[in-house]
């Protein structure tokens, strides 16, 4: 279940942010929030999930089935087919992959040709001024931290890695001068 556990605490971080939280608890309409110990309540969540530390303890305390529903009330969210995806995973292996071997899938339709150009490479689009300057990224500079390091990826026949989840990451993890990303890498 660690493949829940690594899109779960991406996911729920993102939800110090006010703003994220409130687009969460519209988005998962018809999600009961109290079975998973969670309150529909925008301050509440930015509350619960103030710190990477908190969020991976939460996480930590999920069984099984809770993991499962969450992700799937996160699905409902982000619109983005991680449920389905995850359920489908056969083995999981945490490793550090260099970052010459991380592919990106195609995300932000206004991007696709321009990392279609870049071939998806990570440290290409990582670098490439029009990515950077896109709205998606510009607002961050090298160094900025990053709460949540582990991305969720699968190895492709090439030996390749492809990031399904935390993309944004990855990105800026390069920035940051990373030589290698966390990975959970799936198998479907």
């Amino acid at each position: 279940m660690d493949h829940y556990r690594t899109y779960l605490g991406g996911e729920l971080g993102k939800l110090r942010n006010l703003g994220d939280a409130r687009r969460f608890l519209t988005r998962a309409g018809g999600t009961s929030l109290a079975g998973l110990n969670l309150r529909d309540d925008p301050d509440w969540l930015t509350h619960a999930f103030s710190s990477q530390e908190r969020t991976d303890t939460y996480v930590d305390g999920l069984d099984d089935a809770a993991l499962i529903e969450l992700t799937e009330c996160c699905e409902l969210r982000r619109h983005n087919g991680v449920a389905q995806k995850l359920r489908n995973w056969r083995g999981v292996e945490s490793l550090d992959a260099p970052v010459e071997a991380i592919r990106r899938r195609p995300a932000e339709s206004e991007l696709r040709s321009r990392f279609a150009r870049l071939r998806f490479e990570l440290v290409a689009i990582a670098n490439d001024p029009v990515v950077l300057a896109a709205d998606a990224y510009c607002a961050h500079v090298p160094g900025d931290p990053v709460g949540f390091t582990r991305c969720l990826a699968t190895r492709e026949a090439d030996g390749q890695y492809r990031i399904l989840d935390g993309m944004h990451r990855a990105i800026q993890l390069v920035r940051n001068g990373e030589r290698t990303v966390p990975l959970c890498v799936g198998e479907a």
